[in-house]
């Protein structure tokens, strides 16, 4: 690995490694759009981060953060954001703009 903790923040968690010992911490599907969301965590990196798969033709935003506030932000439909560092309990979030109608969504607090 190579950051830990708050050294990870904005860091991408393949090139550092980090995805190497990471662990789903908690997860929602969307069936309507087929995407699969979870918020990642590496406990040897201390670091969290959201994956998507890779669905479908939405388009939105897919976010991790510690509520209330989301540290790091991609498009969907993607892979992954960039590292927040783990201080439990971090959220992944889905805003979907595009098919209208589908509610933005997070994994449980």
């Amino acid at each position: 690995m190579t950051c830990n903790g708050s050294s990870c923040f904005g860091q991408d968690p393949i090139a550092t490694g980090c995805a190497n010992d990471a662990q789903t911490y908690k997860s929602f599907y969307l069936q309507n759009i087929d995407l699969y969301v979870e918020a990642r965590w590496s406990p040897a990196c201390n670091a969290a981060w959201a994956r998507a798969s890779t669905c479908c033709n939405a388009q939105g935003t897919l976010s991790v953060g510690q509520p209330p506030q989301l540290g790091q932000s991609t498009s969907i439909p993607s892979g992954y954001t960039r590292m927040i560092v783990w201080a439990g309990g971090p959220r992944a979030c889905v805003i979907v703009t595009d098919p209208p109608g589908i509610p933005n969504t997070c994994t449980p607090a």
